[in-house]
């Protein structure tokens, strides 16, 4: 008995993983851990199931700083210097291949005019820089790294005021991406805060740093009169006197020959040899490179609610149309419009026209499509996820359009039988980043009973599962 004791008395230690500056684990005890400088992560944790951030480098030798100090609550974003499309346009001078120190911060200014009586409103530190070798096109890499907030580092096309590419950097490790090229334009470098989260104050640590380094020049296909030039870079296809296209090949362009076809102007006129960009112009539709009127049926497709490529058969109404980021599931939404089949039917692409509000500015943003076809609208009230078909896409295919919003199209390959089907197109984008997305309306009045819906599972706008409208939705099949 003595024996049993001795044994159940020995001393019992409890450990865990600890979490070092450097990213390394190894275990201890949380006494040991703390007296090490470690950052203890529990009782019985094991470090392979632990992923240790980096405490933050902080700033390089050699590198600028950003203009202002880091933003409190308090502060009046009227004096930001720069605040960039954010405010006054004042921008910062960043210089490629030296890194650049600044903060981001997330704060409270009690000056701005909500417009409703009230003042006041949380705010991102957005900092804006101007830099010289954007304005090149091409390719480039940023090495950077956050201290406390999630940041994005991204490049925006002033013109168009949008992001041609960003990157989400998390807090604890530095980051190295490469930025797809872009072509020569008109461009400045932007740096800010994911989200609105408070905790990402200046007291918790607000810090980042960047390098941003040029890589490969920006190369397109030179045209010189008829005759293709191969690829060159903008100066050189200049300098021969020619049509420059970024990024594309003497194939892409057809080796710089005229590209003609028949353009029906409406279902009883058909007009032959136009090229695509001037059946457009005068509103007519494309039929194809090489089409000719002979044998051409200008009727409008049954499945067609988009109608001319220069969009007058548009309208100015957009019905909600998104996947949100996780923190407003909540608000998950489809539009979705009803197309009938006399018979088994073969579809084999879906457009839609992409239009938003509230912050939105195109579809650069978004990062993928989910396409749904349902059975119902009570099914996609249900999931929006199609119970008949379903399929994400990550980069649409983008037809020839000069009308309001954006035409994008999607191939998919669905067999469906006799019977009457919901479609819709959903983006996935965040609406901290790019407000909201949703479907334009068809007016054409050729095509359409007149009846849509759109369908919130999860209850966010508070109409139910899903609702009926008025209105024919912007959606054109191609079935076989």
């Amino acid at each position: 008995l003595l024996a049993m004791m001795g044994a159940f008395g020995g001393e019992c230690i409890i450990d865990g993983g600890c979490c070092f500056g450097d990213g390394t684990c190894t275990i201890e005890t949380d006494v040991n851990c703390a007296d090490a400088g470690g950052a203890y992560q529990g009782d019985n944790t094991a470090c392979e199931d632990i992923t240790c951030g980096m405490a933050y480098t902080g700033c390089p030798d050699g590198a600028d700083t950003n203009c202002d100090a880091c933003w409190v609550d308090g502060d009046d974003s009227a004096n930001d210097c720069n605040a960039g499309l954010n405010g006054n346009g004042a921008m910062d001078t960043l210089t490629l291949a030296v890194p650049m120190c600044g903060e981001a911060s997330v704060y409270f200014d009690p000056n701005v005019d909500n417009g409703d009586g009230t003042f006041g409103a949380t705010l991102r530190d957005t900092d804006w820089f101007s830099c010289d070798g954007l304005s090149n096109g091409g390719s480039f890499s940023i090495t950077c790294e956050a201290e406390t907030g999630t940041l994005l580092f991204g490049i925006v096309d002033l013109d168009a005021s949008v992001f041609v590419e960003y990157v989400t950097v998390e807090p604890g490790s530095v980051v190295t991406h490469d930025y797809a090229a872009f072509a020569p334009g008109n461009y400045a470098f932007w740096v800010g805060p994911s989200d609105w989260n408070v905790d990402w104050s200046c007291a918790n640590g607000a810090n980042y740093w960047m390098k941003l380094v040029a890589g490969d020049a920006a190369m397109g296909v030179c045209c010189v009169g008829t005759t293709c030039a191969g690829q060159n870079t903008l100066e050189d296809c200049d300098a021969l006197g020619g049509t420059w296209t970024f990024g594309a090949t003497c194939t892409d362009v057809y080796d710089c020959q005229p590209v003609i076809g028949a353009c029906c102007m409406s279902e009883t006129d058909c007009v032959e040899d136009f090229l695509e960009a001037d059946c457009i112009a005068f509103g007519g539709t494309f039929a194809g490179i090489g089409t000719v009127c002979a044998g051409m049926d200008c009727t409008p497709s049954a499945y067609d609610q988009i109608g001319a490529a220069n969009g007058s058969d548009i309208g100015g109404n957009t019905t909600a149309s998104q996947i949100f980021e996780d923190a407003n599931a909540a608000y998950n939404i489809a539009t979705l419009d009803n197309f009938s089949f006399d018979a088994t039917s073969h579809v084999s692409a879906i457009e839609a026209v992409i239009a938003g509000w509230n912050g939105y500015v195109d579809i650069t943003p978004i990062t993928n499509y989910t396409i749904s076809v349902y059975s119902s609208p009570a099914a996609a009230g249900a999931d929006l996820v199609g119970d008949v078909y379903s399929i994400d896409i990550v980069t649409p295919n983008l037809p020839a359009w000069t009308g309001a919003g954006d035409l994008v199209s999607f191939d998919v390959d669905i067999t469906l039988p006799a019977g009457e089907y919901y479609f819709a197109v959903i983006p996935w984008n965040d609406f901290g980043v790019n407000g909201q997305t949703g479907i334009s309306d068809y007016t054409g009045g050729a095509t359409g009973d007149g009846v849509y819906w759109q369908a919130n599972p999860n209850g966010g706008f508070g109409f139910g599962p899903f609702q009926e409208g008025a209105g024919d939705s912007a959606y054109r099949l191609t079935v076989d």
